[in-house]
């Protein structure tokens, strides 16, 4: 398994573009503003209460629970019935280490946005533990 990763960043600091390229397979994901794009197709852009997911070219407002220091505890959207209906709950240790094995997992939801811990980017294409083999990420700043 090969990962290369590299970034580009404004002279601010502030991440534009991140490539990937994972088994033969390049990843082109561009940070632009708030809107978010992988391989030049939208996956999703903030709004005050959340986000906007875009799943085929459907728009589907998702909209987040936050904690005192901005953590998202709660994401939530309407179903096809109007009724809202939970997509992922999010319970930390501290500094970041997210609890594991209740609640509904991203895995269900809405794993393409990754700010939740922080609103910083969870970097889960590394392959990176101090603790040997272990596949895990950092959080790195986002927009």
């Amino acid at each position: 398994m090969i990962i290369e990763q590299g970034y580009a960043l404004r002279p601010t600091g502030q991440k534009v573009k991140k490539v990937v390229l994972h088994n033969g397979i390049t990843t082109t994901t561009d940070y632009l503003d708030g809107f978010q794009y992988k391989n030049t197709v939208l996956e999703f852009f903030g709004h005050a209460e959340g986000f906007v997911a875009n799943n085929s070219n459907i728009l589907k407002y998702v909209f987040q629970y936050k904690d005192q220091v901005g953590n998202v505890r709660v994401s939530y959207a309407a179903n096809t019935s109007g009724v809202a209906t939970i997509l992922e709950e999010n319970h930390y240790y501290p500094y970041g280490l997210k609890h594991a094995g209740y609640g509904v997992s991203a895995s269900v939801a809405n794993d393409g946005h990754k700010y939740r811990y922080n609103s910083r980017e969870w970097q889960n294409e590394l392959v990176f533990s101090p603790f040997g083999g272990v596949r895990g990420g950092f959080y790195l700043n986002g927009f």
